[in-house]
């Protein structure tokens, strides 16, 4: 889903950000237009998430160079909460220390990112304590990856669509390579809608069914037209996914089993349990 913005902050939003343009990194204040009333925020600047170091990754070289980024403290919280749903459901040999490649938090534009609660993730690396090396857990760049081919295709698009499922248990509105040409190079993720708490599924969001259709096709076997439609075909096959995760009813029968079938497939796609 698009993020969302009240078009009649845009003046106030920007009077503010000018006003505060002399406060230093630490200091910049923003209005939320999340929850019922606009509030002044004060953004918090952060180089790690869980205290695991944050990069700008250079897009067309992949180089990464570490930097600090400003965060709306809430939507920061849920980030280091969604951090540690990551750590929690990848093999126990998936380990810190991590490296983070962000392409843009708060950002001078209007919307999620102008008030600092979206993530732009371009990269995440791990350390694989089995090979003594870090590794690539999550690549963004389905622009660069898109031509490999065999098994290391295989592997790329498991452990992508697997942290994309990670970020849609959190994250209501979740960007991906299948929602639009835009988002090729990198997921986003924003709580615009979800807030403080985890996600919900509805069938008119066309990023959330065409995350779960390529889940389906690519993560748990049953070929499922991506095509961002909610119909019998998507439905039936995911509820064949809950099945075989223990959990009945579909997608639509509660966020019960939507967050189930985020869980599961995350979990399934690093090898983390097979199902």
């Amino acid at each position: 889903m698009p993020y969302r913005e009240n078009p009649l902050l845009r003046t106030a939003t920007r009077r503010r950000l000018l006003g505060a343009a002399g406060l230093g990194a630490s200091g910049l204040i923003v209005v939320s237009t999340l929850g019922s009333e606009a509030s002044a925020v004060t953004l918090e600047t952060h180089n790690e998430i869980s205290g695991q170091p944050t990069f700008v990754q250079n897009l067309s070289t992949g180089s990464m160079t570490p930097a600090s980024f400003r965060w709306n403290p809430t939507f920061y919280a849920r980030v280091e909460t969604w951090h540690a749903f990551w750590r929690l459901n990848t093999p126990d040999h998936w380990t810190i220390p991590h490296r983070y490649g962000l392409n843009g938090v708060y950002v001078a534009k209007p919307g999620a990112h102008g008030e600092g609660r979206a993530m732009d993730m371009s990269r995440l690396e791990f350390f694989n304590k089995q090979t003594g090396l870090m590794e690539i857990g999550f690549d963004g760049r389905f622009n660069v990856w898109r031509n490999q081919g065999g098994a290391t295709l295989v592997e790329t698009r498991r452990r992508y669509w697997g942290t994309v499922a990670s970020l849609m248990y959190h994250f209501r509105d979740t960007l991906h390579y299948a929602y639009n040409a835009d988002h090729e190079n990198h997921a986003h993720a924003d709580n615009s809608v979800s807030g403080t708490g985890n996600s919900n599924f509805v069938t008119g969001s066309r990023a959330q069914i065409k995350f779960v259709q390529s889940a389906l096709t690519y993560i748990w076997g049953y070929n499922t037209a991506i095509d961002g439609g909610w119909g019998p075909q998507t439905d039936g096959n995911s509820r064949k996914a809950l099945q075989r995760a223990g959990v009945s009813g579909g997608l639509t029968s509660s966020q019960a089993n939507w967050l189930a079938f985020c869980r599961a497939t995350f979990r399934f796609a690093v090898r983390k349990q097979n199902y």
